[in-house]
């Protein structure tokens, strides 16, 4: 895929005139109210955003294409119903400006049917440099990408889990809602037992009932599929053994129908 593939960026015009304005009144001492500012996306940044979302939606649907719905129809589907959903927020995404020159490297990210979503594109710091936010701290969002670099998209604390704002990223220790999605960030993860953001598993951490995911990239291994906690690693390859559908690059074929445990098998061209 051509890393052009679309109208360069116009340059946005920040300043006309050499007029002198007159200086800003005092601010009052009873003001209370804060004023959250976020920058405006151009016509020109729109047209950028539509011709991001048109080569992503290419690439999903080239990997898409890869997936074999006849030997594992549900999860075609599952795959196939997410990518429709990534392309609708793509198609809503806003409050975005576009770095052309990056793109290409985003969009590589997607190897496997695991990152065919804009939600995994939006942790990824190749994307984060390709799509710069310009809503502020406090502004509703959808995504991570809509927020100024450094804060990301999180539910609002003591508020609809549903309603989200940017919000400056979490430090480990700060408390959390374990209900209210990714209340944390990318890099945290929300622990029902304490309430508090705690980093998310790395390779060999302990996974599972009551314990932090796996970071990005990772997955809870466990060496039965009854077994409540497992520990973090790359996902498994082809033909290596599996206990869990996520385990895999591409999917988990049971042994028997009323098994989870089985081995790795290659779909949507992962090994």
């Amino acid at each position: 895929m051509s890393a052009r593939f679309w109208v360069p960026l116009v340059g946005l015009l920040v300043g006309c005139g050499d007029q002198k304005q007159a200086a800003p009144p005092a601010p009052s001492a009873t003001a209370t109210a804060t004023v959250v500012t976020t920058a405006t996306a151009s016509a020109a940044d729109g047209t950028a955003v539509a011709q991001f979302c048109k080569a992503h939606d290419a690439k999903l649907d080239a990997l898409l294409a890869t997936c074999d719905k006849k030997d594992a129809a549900e999860l075609h589907a599952v795959v196939a119903s997410g990518i429709q959903n990534s392309k609708r927020r793509c198609a809503s995404l806003k409050d975005v400006r576009v770095v052309e020159a990056k793109v290409p490297a985003c969009l590589a990210t997607v190897a496997t049917w695991h990152d065919a979503k804009l939600d995994h594109l939006q942790y990824e710091p190749a994307c984060r440099e390709a799509l710069v936010g310009l809503a502020a701290d406090g502004a509703p969002c959808e995504l991570d990408l809509s927020c100024k670099p450094g804060s990301h998209c999180l539910p609002k604390p003591e508020a609809d889990d549903l309603e989200h704002v940017c919000t400056p990223a979490p430090q480990e220790g700060d408390p959390c809602r374990v209900r209210a999605g990714h209340s944390c960030g990318p890099k945290l993860d929300c622990v029902e037992s304490t309430g508090k953001c705690v980093a998310r598993g790395k390779a060999g951490d302990a996974c599972g009932s009551a314990q932090a995911t796996c970071e990005e990239g990772l997955a809870c291994l466990r060496n039965h599929s009854k077994d409540p906690t497992g520990k973090c690693g790359p996902r498994r390859k082809n033909d290596e053994g599996c206990h869990q559908w996520a385990e895999c690059e591409g999917r988990c074929k049971p042994a028997a129908p009323t098994l989870l445990d089985g081995r790795c098998v290659s779909f949507c061209n992962a090994p």
